[in-house]
């Protein structure tokens, strides 16, 4: 490759210059398995989460993370990138059916993984909770509200991008997240009250 002065570019230095998203997502639709690399490692760990809180167990999660992103790589070719917002939006569109596809399959094979939800305590607007107390909170929420907590505080999305994996306005989301988070409060309040 050759650069403005007519010298050859070192490919070393080649690598180490940030990509962008819609760089990385157009190579990786293109079959290019480095890009897909560094998109499952800037993504995987939030599809973790996500799938860690929900689900309950590690295994399970990893299971979740390795299906989602096998079914991205199946569709990635069929994406169509608009704006930075919309490749981790269509992730987490995955994520969910994926998600509820293996609480459904759970649901027939009548396996309830929260009991062994993990132990120790974790931050909650200012108290320390127990993990389980949170996982138990969130499994009282409605499924929209749940989702999107889950998907605000444990996979780190912004409002904007939780609307477009969901389909909702932002000012639905920031809803959902208001009521969801005061329900988990109450809910955390009257355990700690005991």
């Amino acid at each position: 490759m050759r650069v403005q002065d007519g010298s050859r570019a070192d490919p070393a230095a080649i690598e180490m210059v940030p990509t962008s998203l819609r760089g990385l997502v157009e190579r990786a639709s293109g079959g290019d398995t480095v890009a897909f690399r560094e998109l499952f490692e800037r993504y995987a760990d939030r599809v973790f989460r996500y799938g860690y809180v929900r689900l309950g167990r590690s295994e399970e999660a990893n299971d979740l993370v390795q299906d989602v992103f096998l079914s991205v790589w199946k569709a990635l070719p069929s994406f169509r990138y608009q704006h930075e917002g919309s490749f981790p939006a269509w992730l987490f569109r995955i994520a969910s059916r994926r998600l509820g596809d293996r609480i459904q399959q759970r649901i027939r094979h009548h396996s309830v993984p929260l009991d062994d939800a993990p132990e120790g305590s974790i931050e909650f607007e200012g108290l320390a909770v127990s993990r389980r107390l949170l996982t138990d909170g969130l499994a009282t929420l409605p499924d929209r509200q749940r989702e999107v907590l889950v998907l605000r505080f444990v996979a780190g999305l912004p409002v904007k991008e939780i609307a477009l994996s969901i389909g909702k306005t932002e000012a639905a989301i920031t809803a959902l997240q208001m009521r969801g988070l005061e329900r988990l409060r109450r809910y955390i309040g009257r355990d700690h009250e005991s």
